[in-house]
């Protein structure tokens, strides 16, 4: 679904890190037609370890900090490649899968 902060971009990856607090490093990539690149960091924390699929989003710098973004795991494959992303408000949608490293 489009969205305000992938305006332009003409691809765009998400990555996550487990940090050893528990919380994920989110790293959000993108590239806009004209070859420019652009890049924001965030973290995402499980608010409620019975629902651990309800990660609650901030992104740094100022402003984007000024607001926590709600990213519910929706739907998942059993092996867990392949995964439904959305808010709650159905304002975003994404799929996210693993990218496999060939060597």
């Amino acid at each position: 679904m489009p969205n305000r902060f992938e305006k332009d971009l003409v691809a765009a990856k998400a990555t996550y890190a487990l940090q050893k607090d528990g919380s994920l490093k989110v790293t959000n990539d993108g590239l806009k037609a004209d070859g420019e690149k652009t890049s924001i960091e965030g973290a995402a924390t499980v608010l409620d370890p019975k629902q651990p699929g309800r990660l609650k989003v901030r992104f740094d710098p100022f402003p984007a900090s000024l607001f926590a973004g709600d990213y519910w795991v929706l739907a998942l494959t059993d092996d867990y490649r392949k995964a439904l992303v959305g808010s709650p408000n159905q304002n975003f949608l994404w799929v996210a899968f693993e990218e496999c490293q060939r060597h």
